[in-house]
């Protein structure tokens, strides 16, 4: 599942108005082999941030994202741990890549989540906060409370970081046309934090276009 976004940023004075375009594409690769990195490759030369979900890569392989683009900063997440024994195929894990030649300073910062990256993105005209997420899908009593637990901590990263405009985007593994439990919490989460979420897709993916005045 692949989404585009446009951020249009307007920053206004006593004197002038200035406009920042950010361009941002969410794709979940479902595994990063080779086709699908000439793909993800693709992605990069068209978006200034790019979310990733499902690249189903270890702690120790998490490097290979730096190998896509010497454009591009990356930080992501595995979706298994270090000691964890597999008994199929490898899982989850997301990641968020930037343009280095953005004028920004960027901060990565630990969410303590498996399924959760997110990074501090700030010049002299703005502040802003892009969170990317791979949800679990709704299953279970666990996968509600995992579901809630992940809620909770991307609040927790928006409050602890209050003075930013905010974006998420990400799979969250959710369809707000049936109701579900994770579709209640999902709402209610939007509805508190001032989240609009486009329902165009399955995979739901929210955006915020912001407005700085």
């Amino acid at each position: 599942m692949l989404m585009y976004f446009r951020l249009k940023m307007v920053m206004s004075d006593a004197k002038m108005a200035r406009y920042s375009h950010l361009s941002v594409a969410s794709y979940n690769c479902r595994g990063f082999n080779t086709s699908k990195q000439c793909y993800i490759k693709s992605l990069l030369s068209r978006c200034s941030v790019l979310f990733l979900q499902e690249h189903w890569l270890s702690d120790d392989q998490l490097s290979l994202l730096g190998s896509l683009d010497d454009n591009f900063l990356f930080t992501g997440v595995s979706g298994f741990g270090k000691d964890k024994v597999l008994p199929g195929r490898p899982f989850g894990g997301c990641a968020i890549l930037w343009r280095s030649d953005m004028d920004i300073r960027a901060n990565v910062l630990d969410t303590c989540s498996n399924r959760i990256c997110a990074v501090r993105l700030c010049s002299d005209l703005y502040s802003l906060l892009i969170i990317n997420v791979y949800m679990p899908y709704e299953s279970s009593e666990a996968t509600a409370d995992d579901f809630a637990d992940q809620l909770a901590l991307i609040e927790s990263t928006i409050e602890a970081n209050a003075d930013c405009h905010v974006i998420i985007g990400g799979d969250f593994n959710v369809d707000l046309s049936r109701p579900w439990v994770h579709t209640t919490m999902l709402t209610s989460f939007c509805d508190n934090a001032g989240l609009s979420p486009d329902i165009s897709t399955r995979n739901l993916v929210l955006t915020i276009l912001i407005i700085l005045i």
